[in-house]
């Protein structure tokens, strides 16, 4: 695992702590990664159970390098980050609020710039905007330092929630999908798709909550899409996760 030049890309999935087909799902979570073969991964809502199945996988452990491989960095749950490339440092930012959340980041020596990645789980609930703001205004500015940085996970705020959406723009990171494809809702929390998430939540939902957030004319997003948005079983409408992950490539 060493520094590459380049195009790069990036996946992240949140693929739910739920206890139902734990297993069966963190395989076509797996699937999804070997079948991308992502340069970076950012995985939220990792529970033991999940990154057992991970660590065992000869895919993760011949071609990734992870942020956490025995669940010390979380409790219930968490967020890791896999990476084809070593990191040349790597910390844990933990970010407030009342939900214990965190960032785990990384900085990456390439062969013409320096690139931080973190991977990030947002505070969740409407009352918590303000604190989410705050949190994303952190992520961006522990990344601040080098020549491009890459931010990807669960944001949990949904295009025009005002005070994120003053965050983000004030961070100097751009949104992917939004720059790739703005007249597509692209929707990652969508119970009227993903049959098993309506099962599970009071009421519809629609809402675009995970994202890729590029910063630095060195990382340029080029194609994006949802990954994990069909079923792994029609039968018994077993999806991967109740959201939908993003993949995005990234043109040097």
């Amino acid at each position: 695992m060493a520094a590459q030049a380049g195009p790069m890309s990036a996946l992240t999935f949140n693929v739910w702590f739920g206890e139902i087909a734990v297993e069966r799902r963190a395989r076509a979570a797996l699937a999804m990664i070997e079948a991308r073969a992502p340069t970076f991964v950012a995985l939220q809502e990792v529970t033991p159970r999940f990154l057992a199945v991970l660590t065992e996988s000869a895919l993760v452990r011949e071609r990734y390098w992870l942020s956490d491989a025995d669940g010390s960095t979380f409790d219930d749950y968490g967020t890791i980050l896999l990476s084809t490339l070593a990191p040349s440092r790597l910390w844990l930012a933990e970010l407030g609020g009342s939900m214990g959340r965190s960032m785990p980041w990384a900085e990456f020596s390439l062969p013409a710039s320096t690139l931080s990645v973190g991977g990030v789980h947002l505070e969740s609930g409407r009352h918590n905007r303000e604190t989410r703001a705050e949190q994303l205004s952190e992520c961006a500015a522990r990344l601040a330092a080098t020549d491009a940085a890459l931010l990807m996970g669960d944001c949990n705020f949904s295009d025009g929630d005002a005070l994120e959406e003053r965050a983000l723009a004030a961070s100097g990171m751009r949104d992917a999908w939004r720059e790739l494809r703005p007249r597509d809702a692209g929707y990652t929390r969508d119970t009227a798709r993903n049959t098993m998430a309506a099962g599970l939540r009071d009421g519809a939902v629609r809402r675009r909550i995970d994202r890729v957030l590029v910063r630095g004319a060195a990382l340029r997003p080029a194609r994006i899409e949802l990954v994990g948005d069909e079923p792994i079983d029609r039968a018994s409408a077993l999806f991967a996760s109740d959201h939908f992950g993003v993949a995005c490539e990234l043109a040097g």
